[in-house]
Order: structure tokens, then C-alpha cells, then sequence
């Protein structure tokens, strides 16, 4: 395999691992043209960024039958700070969108994509750069491909629901998941902590993952998961840009991975939650090394239909 095309699947499994982990993902067709022989990347031929790399990924994994984002993510890559931290905003949150406060989960309803980075940019004052757009459905199908995943599953979990042919069962205690099993897991909100709990047990899982599978080994494997899931991805990034992350992500580590939960507070009134403004911008300063408080939607206005 060349250095450029083993550089492209470690920025690709760095992707599958960090992304689809949180209930299932979505690249994009570009994924393809690695796997050319006629795409080989020459890293030599790679622009060197010197540290100057940031960039800022939009991850959202879409309920289709009920038209809302079960999944949102906001990633931010830094090469200067050796750093890529995830963000999980919590769907039961809160937001102004369109003149009305609606659920952070409903705007991909109403505005899709675009509608769901601007408001993303308006909770954390970064710009996205791309997007990562995937079908939950495709998660077990992954988990499986990836062969399992050893998991300490936080609490006995039981929960039917015949219309959405949703049944999970599963028992508290360490154990191997299937892919069944794990997006059964991720997708169970019965805790007393709602929501938040919920949020981190994917990260949780995101973590499980990434020291379990990130290796050479699950580096050959990429071929295949992409063509079992490629009709379930959508991805803006150029194939060009992915080379140029890719060769500066070679340095990332586990302990480099960081994950965090938007802060929030309950509503008071029922179980939804409003962001905490005031933490939020100390948490993208300190972690996300963003330059003063949130700046609000001026960022993702101008690529807005």
C-alpha cells in the first residue's frame, strides 16, 4: 500500500472511530476514489501545514423515519495543539430557530444540513468547515464489521416500542457487544439523568472504541466497511483536504482525543434542557481554543439557502 493511500485510511478510520461510534455515520461518496487505483495520493506532493491545520467537522446522524437528528456532534482538529475534540450537544436541548424555540433535534427537519450547522455555529461560535451526515440505522452493521466491542454496559436496560420495531434488553456488567447490542445501547434513554447519561455512554463507547480498534489491523478492514455503508453516507469534504488533515492527524493520539457534553441546565419545567451559555464559551476557550465568548450566526449565514 502507498504512504499516500494508508495516510488517507488512517484520516477515514480516524473518521469511522470518532464519528460513527455515537450511533452510526454518514462519509461521503468521495470515500470512493481511494480505493482507485487512479486516485493514489502522492504525500510527497501534500501541502506541509507547518501546525497550521484547524478545522471544524459538523457530525449529525439522522433518524429518517421520523425526520429528526438523533446524533449531533461538533469536531474540532487543531495540529498546532496536537488535539481533536468532539462536542456532543444533547438533543433534548433548546434552541431559536426560525423564529420559534424548538428542540435542537427538529431543526434537521426544518432547515436539513444547513439549517443544523447554523445553529451549531450560534451554540458554540465555530464555523464549519464540513460535515459528516449518516443514517443511525447503519451502526450495528459497523460494529459488527469492526468485530464487536467490549463494553461495560452502565445499568440493566429494557425497553419495547412495537412502532418503531425498537426493543432493547440488555443486562449491567462488562461484556462483548454485537452490533445489535450496541446500537441497542446507545439508543436506550431510560436513565435517571435522561439525556446527559445518554450522551455519555456514546462517548463512553467512543472511547471503548478507538483503544480497541485503532490499529494496523482494523486499517485493512476499511474497504470493506466503506462499501457495506457507502449508500448511507453524505460528506462535503474534498478528497485533496482529506490528504492534507490526514497526514497531520498521523500525530494525533488516544490521550489526544478529547470528549465533552455542551453544558446545559434543565428547564425546570419538564425534562428538556437550555445551554449554559456562560460555560459553554469557558469550555470552547479552554478546550476548543476558541478566541473569546460565542459570536453568534454570522459565520454559516452566507452558505445558507
Amino acid at each position: 500500500m502507498s504512504i499516500g493511500k494508508k495516510i488517507t485510511l488512517v484520516i477515514i478510520y480516524t473518521l469511522l472511530v470518532t464519528i460513527t461510534v455515537v450511533g452510526g455515520f454518514k462519509l461521503g461518496q468521495f470515500i470512493a476514489h481511494p480505493f482507485e487505483s487512479s486516485a493514489t495520493i502522492d504525500m510527497e506532493e501534500v501541502e506541509e501545514t507547518n501546525g497550521r491545520v484547524k478545522v471544524n467537522l459538523l457530525v449529525v446522524g439522522v433518524d429518517k423515519t421520523e425526520g429528526l437528528s438523533d446524533v449531533i456532534m461538533v469536531v474540532r482538529y487543531d495540529e498546532e495543539e496536537n488535539m481533536l475534540c468532539a462536542m456532543s450537544i444533547p438533543r433534548d436541548t433548546y434552541v431559536n430557530y426560525k423564529g420559534g424555540t424548538r428542540l435542537v433535534n427538529s431543526v434537521y427537519g426544518l432547515g436539513g444540513i444547513k439549517g443544523v450547522s447554523k445553529v451549531v455555529t450560534e451554540l458554540t461560535g465555530l464555523s464549519i468547515n464540513y460535515y459528516v451526515q449518516f443514517n443511525v440505522g447503519t451502526f450495528a452493521e459497523l460494529v459488527d464489521l469492526l468485530g464487536g466491542v467490549e463494553f461495560n454496559v452502565p445499568q440493566n436496560m429494557n425497553y419495547d416500542d412495537p412502532v418503531q420495531d425498537l426493543h432493547i434488553h440488555l443486562k449491567k456488567g462488562q461484556q462483548t457487544l454485537d452490533g445489535e447490542n450496541a446500537e441497542s445501547m446507545v439508543r436506550f434513554r431510560g436513565y435517571p439523568e435522561a439525556d446527559l447519561m445518554r450522551v455519555k455512554v456514546q462517548q463512553n463507547l467512543l472511547k471503548a472504541l478507538i483503544k480497541q480498534k485503532l490499529n494496523t489491523e482494523m486499517l485493512t478492514k476499511i474497504p470493506t466497511i466503506y462499501s457495506n455503508i457507502k449508500d448511507d453516507i453524505e460528506c462535503n469534504m474534498p478528497l485533496t483536504d482529506m490528504a492534507i488533515y490526514g497526514k497531520s492527524m498521523l500525530k494525533l493520539t488516544s490521550s489526544s482525543i478529547k470528549t465533552f457534553t455542551m453544558p446545559t441546565m434543565f428547564t425546570g419545567v419538564d425534562a428538556h434542557l437550555y445551554q449554559d451559555r456562560t460555560a459553554t464559551d469557558k469550555l470552547m476557550e479552554k478546550e476548543f481554543k476558541t478566541e473569546g465568548p460565542i459570536i453568534g450566526n454570522a459565520s454559516y449565514e452566507d452558505n445558507e439557502d
